[in-house]
């Protein structure tokens, strides 16, 4: 199998763990015990918060690959994204009219203007992101390795370390432009340099279920703990950023012979 159908079968395995932390974060109430612990006096089980914590980096992963691969920008495409945002978010709030919901001025907005009013927060970044994209990739294209590794450090410190703990830059615990940008860089990076290849299956493997379940030990132990809690799971955590970039390591790395062309 090709590397490329490689890394369709982890995009289509991405959306799948998207769904399930959505179903658990908002349907299950996990974000609920997460940000506001003191309103639920539940416990929740382990195998749980260590389905959660294999869910959560499905964003930093998705952006990681759109570095790796490089955003190539094109208005055709741009317009697409945009057209299927809007026309999805006019149909999903003229359903709950019909239904009988009511909506405030700037939630109405908001579903109007998905985008503008950040309605949806991963889209709305991510739009910056693919304009900031020539940009990127340029500046991976023209500056030394040495140079890049500088300024990935840098950005690591401010907001990975300090963002996660203090929120500098606005990190906004990885929801935030910022991380973005330092995800897509890493994920040029890497690529560029093949930094990837030298590291063995059964390394990435065990590294890989060692930090998930960390998290989900964490997690387990220090529920009730708001501060720590929103920490354990936030974007801008380096574990679940070094999560993220070991799941794209094992698929890059795998081949599984399959014809996405077959499937139905």
């Amino acid at each position: 199998m090709k590397r490329n159908q490689s890394i369709e079968l982890l995009r289509l395995l991405l959306m799948l763990l998207i769904v399930i932390e959505h179903v658990l974060g908002h349907g299950g109430g996990l974000l609920q015990i997460i940000n506001n612990p003191s309103s639920e006096n539940v416990t929740v089980s382990f195998p749980t918060w260590l389905l959660y914590a294999c869910c959560v980096i499905a964003v930093n992963v998705f952006v990681f690959i759109s570095g790796s691969f490089g955003i190539k920008i094109n208005l055709k495409k741009l317009v697409d994204i945009l057209l299927q945002a809007y026309s999805t978010s006019v149909i999903i709030f003229i359903v709950a009219m019909i239904v009988g919901m009511r909506f405030s001025t700037s939630h109405t907005l908001g579903y109007l203007m998905p985008i503008t009013f950040n309605n949806w927060w991963f889209l709305s970044d991510y739009i910056v992101l693919m304009m900031l994209a020539p940009m990127l990739n340029q500046f991976t294209e023209v500056y030394s390795i040495k140079i890049q590794r500088c300024i990935l450090l840098f950005l690591f410190s401010i907001l990975y370390i300090g963002g996660l703990l203090i929120d500098t830059c606005s990190a906004n615990l990885g929801y935030s432009i910022p991380c973005f940008v330092f995800l897509y860089i890493l994920g040029r990076h890497t690529h560029q340099y093949n930094v990837l290849s030298t590291i063995p299956v059964s390394w990435t493997v065990c590294a890989l279920f060692v930090i998930t379940m960390l998290n989900a030990l964490l997690a387990y132990n220090f529920q009730g703990e708001c501060y720590v809690m929103q920490r354990i799971f936030a974007y801008n955590n380096p574990l679940v950023m070094l999560d993220a970039v070991l799941l794209y390591m094992l698929f890059y790395k795998i081949r599984i012979n399959i014809d996405f062309r077959n499937v139905s």
